[in-house]
């Protein structure tokens, strides 16, 4: 149901890993050469992105890459495991969140 005058929200999933995670998601990702060579700088990027989506009134929900899930995900999917994926992961991941939520 849609309200007459209300504002509308943007949401948008953004891909999260976990430090323990975070060496091996870089192992399987076929374009592992765009994302930081380290966690912790890969965590300030990823902050500053997320932090400037929220500046702008997007709902940013993170969506955790286990790499062994995401894997089994893409292969389920027929995709490369690479960044199209991980932005196709993280918006289903927001679109079950508002689903399940609204």
């Amino acid at each position: 149901m849609v309200i007459p005058n209300q504002p509308k929200v943007r949401v948008v999933g953004i891909s999260w890993y976990r430090r323990k995670d975070y060496n091996q998601a870089r192992l399987i990702m076929a374009d592992r050469h765009v994302l930081p060579p380290t966690f912790d700088e890969w965590r300030k990027k990823a902050g500053a992105q997320e932090s400037e989506a929220k500046r702008k009134g997007v709902v940013v929900l993170r969506a955790s890459i286990d790499p062994n899930k995401f894997l089994d995900w893409c292969r389920q999917k027929r995709l490369p495991v690479d960044a199209k994926a991980r932005t196709a992961f993280a918006a289903e991941v927001a679109m079950k969140h508002c689903k399940a939520t609204h």
